[in-house]
This record gives C-alpha cells, structure tokens and sequence, in this order.
C-alpha cells in the first residue's frame, strides 16, 4: 500500500506528524518527498513518535510506502499515522504593500490554540480567519493596538487569516 499526497505550493517550513508501528522486523514503513526517502521505521513500537522533515518552498509529493516481506505474518502488521500537519500554502500577495507604512506582527505561529495580531499604525483593521475548507470562522472589525484571536475550539491544521483593508493573508498553524 503507498498512500500519495501531492501538495501545492508551499512556503518553506516543516512537515510533522505522529507515527505508531506493529510492524515485523522485515517489514518497513518508509516516508518519501518528492521520491527522496526522508524515514524508515521496523518492528513494534506501541507508543506514539513525533516526527518533522524540512520542507522547501514549492510543490510537493508526500509519500508512505509499507514494505512487507511477504513470508511471516504476526502481530497487527500496519502502521499508523496521526496529525499530519503541513507547511503553510503560499497565496500570494492580493495587493501591492507598502510595507516600509505597515507594520503587523502574528505571533506564535504555530499556536497551541490563541494567537496575537499587533498593528503599529492608527488605521481600523478588519480581521478575518477561514478554516481548511475557506469558511469563514472568525471576523473581527475595527481592529487596532494588539488583538488576541482564539482558535482553541477548533481542530489542529492550517488557518488562513486575512488583515483588510490591506488585503494580506497569512497562514497560522494550529497544533
């Protein structure tokens, strides 16, 4: 079995996610980006592992193969992957900036469930945050100073947030 993701374009940053094997010592679950085998995992491990790999900016195949020799079957003989968290997905930028006038922080990325938004200048902003799906999940108007945004009831995985009138949007990840 080889499960494929092919992802679009994508910031640089890091691929995580969890990994729990019942696998026979000839029997291997191995990652791939893009053909190049980042991992390789054998035998029984009943507790959860936390794995990342760097990732550059592009486009990417993301690939799991489960190699099994075939001659012994025991125990489960499978693997498990949890929590597959990407890099962020490069949008683009909807306007021309000028950034020497506009200065925005967001922070931390990646959040454990709430994130900070600081404006340095006197405009009202308007802030909006879409799920995976581009749903809108959040809308916050006039906006100034430090605003604290709360995604703690919300799943794990990539949110795209998007600072008006300016129209820049940016990706936060939600562990």
């Amino acid at each position: 079995m080889t499960p494929k993701l092919g992802a679009p374009q994508l910031c640089g940053g890091i691929f995580e996610n969890f990994t729990k094997i019942a696998l026979q010592n000839y029997d291997f679950l191995q990652f791939y980006i893009d053909g190049n085998k980042q991992g390789e995992w054998s035998g029984i491990d009943n507790a959860w592992s936390f794995v990342s790999f760097p990732v550059t900016v592009g486009n990417h195949d993301f690939e799991w193969e489960y190699d099994k020799d075939g001659s012994v079957s025991e125990w489960q003989d499978c693997a498990w992957l949890d929590y597959i968290v990407f890099p962020p997905i490069d949008l683009g930028q909807s306007t021309n900036i000028d950034e020497k006038n506009f200065n925005f922080e967001l922070f931390p990325n990646p959040t454990m469930g709430s994130f900070n938004l600081t404006f340095n200048d006197a405009k009202n902003h308007k802030v909006e945050v879409y799920d995976t799906n581009g749903k809108l999940i959040s809308s916050l108007g006039n906006q100034q100073g430090n605003t604290a945004v709360d995604l703690k009831e919300y799943s794990a995985g990539t949110y795209t947030v998007k600072v008006m009138p300016e129209g820049i949007t940016y990706q936060i990840v939600k562990q």
